[in-house]
């Protein structure tokens, strides 16, 4: 297992696990991270841990005792602030000094300090960040917005084929962890869980510039990637998967994808339909080539693109589509 403190890259080892304690976490958060800027501004923190893009890493356990002491999250026993603090120090450690510093500002909103805790949650537990990737975003790109327990379920019984220590927790804990994703993840406002549905998210202009200084942040969320301007156009497409692509290959995708998505035939389609969507996504499928991917006794079918980007630039598409069509007068 990784250290307790910054981004979780397992690598083949044991997931941390222990999500057991508050859900989001998003007002401690921002207690906490106005405190440690606080630290760091008055009590030396050194030069490198004030570059906005250090990570935080162990250097926020310094506030800890202090935050018990004062009771800053205003909780009314020891036991349990000793374990909210320690819970929220160490989410927080995820974070960049500048992603932390705009978490503490008052002119941030609450949406977006909500999507930064999960963000920071889905760094810090590398199996939330996974199942945000592998399960929520994915079911929103395909058009799936139904979510339930037996998705989590499916998830976990995948995982648990190389990761054995999912079935070495207890029933109990198996329980409080599952609950404690979903009521994160209702909290970020990104599950309803009236009609246990997956929601979309928009990050405002000033989230999504300091975000896309780690790129990956926006595989956590269904959510476009960037606010599209429109001086930047169709290059504001590429999602977080496609920029690891050769520009040649992304290049292709939005191609194929205009082609299909912004013909004249469904220009005057607005909304874009979901039906339109995934015609769009299988048509590129028919126009690129399809490989195997072998892990041991397991084989599987692999396109040139991935499918996640592919989805990824069909949505972004559609929503920029609709943006022009909705300023053009």
């Amino acid at each position: 297992m990784a250290g307790s403190y910054g981004a979780e890259v397992p690598q083949g080892e044991r997931y941390r696990l222990p999500f057991t304690v508050g859900g989001l976490l998003a007002s401690q958060g921002r207690a906490l991270a106005e405190m440690y800027l606080n630290y760091l501004n008055h009590a030396g923190g050194g030069n490198a841990e004030r570059s906005p893009q250090t990570e935080v890493g162990e250097s926020i356990a310094a506030i800890r005792q202090q935050a018990i002491e004062e009771n800053v999250l205003a909780i009314r026993t020891d036991s349990a602030s000793r374990r909210v603090v320690a819970e929220t120090t160490r989410r927080l450690s995820a974070l960049t000094v500048g992603e932390l510093a705009y978490l503490a500002v008052p002119y941030s909103s609450i949406s977006d300090r909500e999507a930064l805790m999960w963000i920071v949650m889905c760094r810090y537990y590398a199996i939330v960040g996974e199942f945000a990737g592998e399960v929520l975003k994915k079911h929103y790109l395909v058009g799936n917005l139904h979510l339930g327990l037996e998705d989590y379920a499916r998830f976990i019984a995948n995982k648990a084929t190389w990761h054995p220590e999912l079935e070495a927790i207890s029933e109990g804990t198996a329980k409080k962890l599952r609950s404690n994703l979903f009521k994160a993840m209702v909290e970020a406002h990104l599950f309803d869980k009236n009609s246990d549905t997956v929601v979309s998210f928009l990050p405002s202009p000033s989230l999504a510039d300091l975000l896309m200084k780690r790129p990956d942040s926006f595989g956590f969320s269904r959510c476009v990637n960037h606010p599209c301007e429109r001086e930047w156009g169709i290059a504001r497409l590429i999602s977080s998967q496609a920029l690891k692509l050769p520009m040649s290959t992304v290049i292709l995708m939005i191609s194929l994808i205009c082609t299909r998505l912004w013909s004249p035939y469904y220009i005057c389609d607005y909304p874009p339909r979901q039906e339109l969507i995934e015609e769009s996504y299988q048509y590129v499928l028919c126009d690129i080539h399809m490989g195997v991917w072998f892990k041991g006794v397991h084989w599987q079918d692999v396109y040139e693109i991935p499918s996640d980007a592919i989805c990824e630039l069909i949505v972004n598409a559609s929503a920029l589509q609709l943006q022009l069509f909705e300023h053009s007068d």
